[in-house]
């Protein structure tokens, strides 16, 4: 059982593509690499961590509609992310992840709609021939 840990960015590489300009339908790529302490009443246990993701812009929102003082545009992002250890290969993963970005604020975040009257993502739905399955959001 892990009761805590850090991570410290060593290395980012292999970027393919340009998140920027943010647009619907673009795609961009990377990999960063991260040393890694984790503790657990067993000890201590240093470890690489490399995760590689493959990310696709899929849908526009406006930035209010997830609070209201924010401007501007949101920007619904899906993630492939694939996480392997050089010692923990047990701990290796995939999956995906969704996130926000707000353009006002200029970075992304997890985020969920509260005061939306639709759905942000729509079951069955693919914005712009997306390769990411879409799900229902609450």
């Amino acid at each position: 059982m892990t009761t805590g840990g850090t991570g410290k960015l060593i290395g980012l590489d292999n970027l393919r593509r340009k998140m920027f300009p943010v647009v619907i339908g673009n795609r961009y790529s990377y990999r960063a690499t991260m040393q890694t302490t984790s503790r657990s009443k067993y000890g201590s246990m240093m470890d690489t961590q490399t995760t590689e993701y493959s990310c696709e812009v899929l849908s526009k929102y406006e930035a209010r509609r997830f609070h209201p003082d924010l401007t501007g545009d949101a920007y619904l992002e899906a993630c492939e992310v694939r996480t392997t250890y050089a010692k923990n290969s047990a701990a290796n993963n995939r999956n995906t992840s969704k996130s926000v970005f707000f353009e006002s604020l200029g970075f992304s975040m997890m985020a969920d709609p509260i005061s939306p009257p639709k759905r942000l993502v729509m079951k069955r739905r693919e914005h712009c021939r997306s390769k990411f399955q879409q799900h229902d959001v609450r």
